[in-house]
């Protein structure tokens, strides 16, 4: 590299790199990618890479990184939430409808949307439990150990299939009912 670039990086960490240290980091731990930080920060991808690379510049290569073990901590977490299941709210728009009379005496009907929140549960999902376990207590929970369709406990996995084809029985007896209705 010569002496003019060297100058152009120092003068590009200098008035668009440290001003925006703590802006950069926000950026990176909301997820952005090197491309959309650098454009945010107003300066090119090839000037960006070519100053996170320089070891001159760690400020900037720690500001991208954060303290990862809070964003780590963030991911078990969720990870945790999805593997025992969880309640959350929604927001949803149902339509409420109301008759009135007019003036004239003519029943009118309006209907006006309103946002209205709902509870709702999301159960455990089997493939981060088993995420969870496998990487959390490694000595009785090895991957080879768990539940898959060939493997550790075949009475569950055909108790699930045994459910699942009662209930497709259910659906398909209930619509033959609604084509018996029909003719």
């Amino acid at each position: 590299m010569d002496r003019n670039s060297e100058s152009t990086l120092l003068k590009l960490y200098n008035t668009k790199i440290l001003p925006n240290l703590e802006y950069i980091e926000y950026l990176a731990y909301k997820g952005m990618s090197y491309k959309e930080i650098s454009k945010e920060i107003d300066i090119t991808i090839n000037q960006f890479y070519l100053l996170r690379r320089d070891k001159r510049f760690s400020e900037l290569n720690d500001a991208l990184n954060g303290d990862l073990s809070i964003r780590n901590k963030n991911v078990e977490d969720s990870l945790y939430r999805l593997a025992v299941g969880f309640e959350y709210e929604e927001q949803t728009i149902q339509v409420i409808g109301s008759t009135y009379v007019n003036k004239d005496g003519k029943k009118n009907r309006r209907e006006e949307p309103k946002v209205v929140r709902v509870k709702r549960y999301s159960n455990p999902n089997f493939q981060a439990i088993k995420f969870y376990l496998c990487n959390h207590d490694k000595e009785h929970y090895k991957s080879e150990n768990l539940i898959t369709d060939e493997g550790a406990m075949p009475e569950l996995i055909a108790a699930a299939k045994s459910i699942n084809a009662k209930v497709k029985k259910l659906a398909d007896e209930s619509n033959e009912d609604e084509k018996k209705c029909k003719i």
